[in-house]
């Protein structure tokens, strides 16, 4: 039994040097296919972002302060690039694939909405762009039916309100629209996002070595195989 032993492990060592050699260039491949796909989805996590036209703000001041103050605090910046450019210039990229879709907003907006009155923004995308729209819908066109128009009447009611009651109905409608701007870029607060998965913790390129290593192993047990062949 020891005698048939020693033969067996003499021709494992045999085959061991080919072995080891197979097994380090499976090393040397796998490494590179991991550090290609973490490369891979680096890049596509940066360029995430969803390229959105905007039409309409180049000569309004107040506009010009509130897409500041977007792509500065508001979580919306996460996800969508707002860039400004004429009507015709924002057709040709999106005709190009270089835009997802644009919004054109009406000459007076904010004069008119100083003045109670909302004009309608006009939203522009290609056929197909399901994904924009909903993007769209949630984080931007909602913002503009529903938050505006609400603030809006908390504002004016607020404000005619401490005029009726002989009060400074301007510092109140300073002080109040600065507390509904502040609410809408914190509404990204009211929610908490919590991943529940088997391995918590584990990050996607924990997965990646993971799957990778058990592969490898795979892989250099071929490499006895001349070993069960007689």
């Amino acid at each position: 039994m020891g005698k048939y032993f020693v033969l067996q492990l003499k021709r494992l060592l045999r085959v061991l040097p080919p072995v080891l050699m197979v097994a380090a260039v499976l090393f040397g491949c796998l490494s590179l296919v991991y550090h290609t796909l973490l490369t891979v989805v680096e890049d596509s996590d940066q360029q995430a972002k969803i390229p959105i036209g905007l039409v309409g703000t180049a000569g309004d001041t107040y506009l010009q302060l509130g897409l500041a103050a977007m792509q500065s605090f508001d979580s919306s910046r996460l996800s969508m690039e707002f860039v400004q450019m004429e009507e015709q210039e924002a057709k040709n990229a999106m005709n190009h694939g270089e835009l997802s879709a644009y919004l054109v907003i009406p000459e007076g907006f904010v004069d008119a909405a100083m003045g109670g009155d909302i004009l309608p923004i006009r939203f522009v995308s290609t056929v197909g762009a399901a994904d924009i729209l909903s993007i769209m819908k949630d984080e931007v066109l909602q913002v503009v039916e529903s938050v505006i128009v609400q603030t809006q009447k908390g504002t004016y009611g607020a404000g005619n309100a401490t005029a009726d009651a002989g009060g400074n109905s301007g510092q109140v409608l300073d002080d109040i629209s600065i507390q509904y701007v502040e609410f809408v870029f914190a509404r990204s607060k009211m929610y908490k996002v919590s991943e529940i998965g088997t391995f918590d913790g584990l990050g996607l390129d924990g997965y990646f070595f993971s799957g990778l290593g058990v592969v490898l192993f795979l892989l250099i047990c071929l490499s006895f195989a001349p070993v069960m062949i007689r």
